[in-house]
C-alpha cells in the first residue's frame, strides 16, 4: 500500500509540476484500439451526447472508483482500543489519500488526453505514467515502478474480501440470517468456510464475466451502495431514537450520506443495467426472501430444541433399561458393539439378529454357540416381508409398550475408506436411525468399525498427560516443603508440582467443568502450560470473574488432591493480561 501511494505521489507531483511549466506531452489519439468519441467540437458535445444520461454515467463510473472505504467499517472489532476514534482517523486519512490520488490522476489524464482501450490495455495510469516521465533510464524506472505498485496494491484489494467478507457472513450467520458453518473457525483462527464459499463464489463469477473487470464493477457498486444506503439509515435510525448527545450532528451527517449513496445506487443501477446490474437487482430481492426464510427455520428450531427442556433434563430415569444389539453376522463390528453395550449395564441384553436367509441365520446360530456366547441371548426374528426397518421398530415398540422401560438400540455399523468400496454396501443403518429415533424413550446408538483402518492411539498432550498421571500416586507422596525450579516470575512449573507442597502456578485456563461435591455447586479448572496440568477446584461456586475457558491466571496455594488428582483447593488467584 505504502509503495503505491509513494509511486503515486511521485506520479503526481511530476506531472503537476510539468504542467505547471508547460511541457507535459499529449496522447495523439487514432490509435487502433481505442475507444473512439463522438466528433465535432467541444461546442457541439452536447449535440453528440454529452447530456445528463452521460454525465450520470461518468458519475457512477467515478462512485465504483472509490469504493473500498467500507473495510475499515467492517474491520473495526479488528483495530486496538480505543477501536472507534483509530477508525475514524483512519477512514479520514485513507479518504483524503484517495481523493487526493483520484482527482490528481483525472486532472493529469485530462491534461495528456489518455484513451481508453477497449481490451483495457494499456490502463489509462499507464498511459499517464509513460507521457509524465517521458524515455530515457530514470523515467523507465519511475514508469516500472509505477506498474509494479499498480500490480501489488490490487493483489492486495483482491485479499481484501477474503478478509472482511468472512467476518460479516459470521455475524449475519450469529444472527441466523446465513447458514451456522459460517460461524466456525478453523484451526488457523480464520473463518475457513467464509473463505471458502468466496472462493467459489469467485470462481463462479470469473468464469461467467470472462475475468472482464468492466463487467464486475457494476456487480460490486450496486452491492457496496446499497450497504452503504442501509448502514447510514441504520445510523440515522440510531440517532432519532436514542437521542444521544450530538445526536442532531450525527443525524445530519448519516441521513445525508444515506441520501448521497441511494442516488448513487440508483444512477449506478439505471447506468449500468444493460452491463450486468440487472443480475444484483434481481438477485437481491431473492436472497433477502431466502435468508429470512432460513431465519425463521433457526427460530423455530431453536424453539422447539428450548421447549421444557429443563423438564426433560430432570425428568425421572424409568425403571428398567433394555439393551438390544442388531447383529447381521458375528463379525469383528458386531463383537465390539456388543462389548459396548456390556458397559451400559443394563437390566436386560440381548443380540437381536432378523432372519432373512434361513443359511446365514444358521451359521450366526452355529458361531455364537461355538464361540461361547451362549451366557448372552441371541433373538432370532423372523421376517417375512423382508422391511427390516419396520421389524427392529417393531421389536422396539414391544419393549416400550409397558411405559417404564428405556431402550437402547446399538447398530454395528462398518465404516469404508474409499467412495468406491462405500458404494458396495447399503446404507440400512441410516434407514433404521431414522425410523427408531422417532419412538418415545428408544435411544440409538451406532457403533463404527472401521475397515482398513488400523487402530491408532491418541497422542494426549503433555499437559494432560501430566494431570492424569499425576493423580495415580498423589495420596503415596510424603510431605514436601517447598516446590522446585522455579521460573523467573516466581512460578513452579506445573509438571513440577508436588503433592502437600506450597506452589505459584501460572497457566491458561484449558477447561471448566460445574458439579455438585457432596451437594455443593464445585467449579473445576484446569490449568495448564507448557509442563503439565493440574486441577484447580473453587468450592461453593458456580463461577469465579474472570476465570473462564482461555484466561491466563496465576494461582498459589497447598496442592492437595481431588477425586484423586493433584489440585489446588480454593487458592487465592489473579487474572493476567
Amino acid at each position: 500500500t505504502y509503495f503505491f501511494m509513494a509511486n503515486m505521489a511521485v506520479l503526481l507531483a511530476v506531472g503537476l509540476y510539468r504542467v505547471a511549466f508547460g511541457d507535459l506531452p499529449v496522447e495523439t489519439g487514432g490509435v487502433e484500439g481505442m475507444l473512439s468519441g463522438p466528433d465535432g467540437s467541444a461546442a457541439d458535445g452536447i449535440f453528440y451526447g454529452a447530456t445528463l444520461f452521460v454525465v450520470l454515467h461518468a458519475f457512477a463510473s467515478g462512485g465504483a472508483a472509490v469504493t473500498g472505504v467500507e473495510a475499515i467499517s467492517n474491520g473495526v472489532p479488528a483495530f486496538r482500543e480505543p477501536a472507534a476514534r483509530n477508525a475514524r482517523s483512519t477512514l479520514v486519512v485513507m479518504g483524503t489519500a484517495l481523493g487526493f490520488m483520484f482527482l490528481g490522476l483525472s486532472v493529469l489524464a485530462s491534461k495528456v488526453h489518455a484513451f481508453p482501450y477497449e481490451e483495457g490495455t494499456p490502463t489509462v495510469i499507464a498511459q499517464v505514467g509513460t507521457l509524465v516521465y517521458g524515455g530515457g533510464p530514470l523515467g523507465d524506472v519511475l514508469f516500472y515502478s509505477l506498474q509494479v505498485g499498480t500490480m501489488l496494491i490490487l493483489v492486495l484489494a483482491a485479499n481484501t474480501g477474503f478478509a472482511d467478507f468472512p467476518r460479516l457472513a459470521s455475524f449475519a450467520a450469529g444472527d441466523s440470517f446465513m447458514p451456522r458453518q459460517l460461524t466456525k473457525r478453523g484451526h488457523r483462527l480464520v473463518f475457513s468456510n467464509g473463505i471458502i464459499a468466496l472462493a467459489a463464489a469467485a470462481i463462479v463469477l470469473i468464469v461467467v464475466t470472462g475475468a472482464k473487470v468492466d463487467r464486475l464493477i457494476p456487480l460490486y457498486a450496486i452491492g457496496v451502495f446499497t450497504s452503504f444506503t442501509l448502514s447510514q439509515a441504520g445510523m440515522a435510525r440510531h440517532h432519532l431514537t436514542h437521542r444521544e448527545p450530538k445526536w442532531r450532528t450525527g443525524l445530519f451527517i448519516n441521513g445525508t450520506g444515506a441520501v448521497l449513496t441511494f442516488v448513487v445506487a440508483i444512477i449506478i443501477a439505471v447506468t449500468k443495467f444493460a452491463h450486468g446490474a440487472w443480475v444484483i437487482i434481481g438477485l437481491i430481492p431473492i436472497l433477502v426472501v431466502v435468508l429470512f426464510r432460513l431465519n425463521r427455520q433457526y427460530t423455530h428450531e431453536a424453539s422447539e430444541l428450548l421447549e421444557d427442556a429443563h423438564v426433560a433434563a430432570t425428568a425421572p430415569i424409568l425403571r428398567r433399561h433394555v439393551v438390544l444389539v442388531l447383529v447381521d453376522t458375528l463379525d469383528v463390528a458386531a463383537a465390539r458393539a456388543i462389548q459396548y453395550a456390556r458397559t451400559l449395564t443394563p437390566d436386560e441384553l440381548r443380540a437381536v439378529h432378523l432372519d432373512l436367509d434361513p443359511l446365514v441365520t444358521a451359521d450366526l446360530a452355529r458361531d455364537w454357540r461355538t464361540l461361547g456366547l451362549g451366557r448372552l441371548s441371541l433373538d432370532i426374528v423372523e421376517c417375512q416381508d423382508r422391511r427390516v426397518t419396520q421389524a427392529a421398530a417393531e421389536i422396539a415398540a414391544q419393549e416400550l409398550a409397558d411405559g417404564e422401560t428405556e431402550v437402547s438400540v446399538l447398530i454395528p455399523r462398518r465404516e469404508y475408506r474409499r467412495l468406491w468400496h462405500r458404494l458396495l454396501h447399503d446404507r440400512t443403518s441410516d434407514q433404521m436411525v431414522k425410523v427408531l429415533s422417532t419412538l418415545p424413550h428408544c435411544n440409538v446408538t451406532v457403533v463404527p468399525y472401521h475397515l482398513d483402518l488400523k487402530s491408532t492411539p491418541i497422542r494426549v498432550r503433555a499437559a494432560e498427560a501430566t494431570a492424569g498421571a499425576a493423580g495415580g500416586d498423589a495420596a503415596a507422596r510424603t510431605a514436601v516443603t517447598e516446590a522446585p525450579a522455579t521460573r523467573a516470575d516466581g512460578s513452579t512449573p506445573i509438571g513440577a508440582v508436588a503433592h502437600r507442597s506450597r506452589v505459584l502456578l501460572a497457566g491458561r485456563i484449558r477447561a471448566l467443568r460445574v458439579q455438585p461435591w457432596s451437594g455443593v455447586p464445585t467449579l473445576e479448572c484446569t490449568l495448564a502450560d507448557e509442563s503439565g496440568a493440574i486441577l484447580v477446584v473453587f468450592l461453593g461456586r458456580r463461577e469465579v470473574p474472570g476465570v473462564v475457558v482461555g484466561a491466563h491466571v496465576r494461582v498459589q496455594g497447598v496442592v492437595g488432591e481431588h477425586h484423586g488428582r493433584l489440585a489446588l483447593l480454593n487458592p487465592a488467584y489473579e487474572l493476567l493480561g
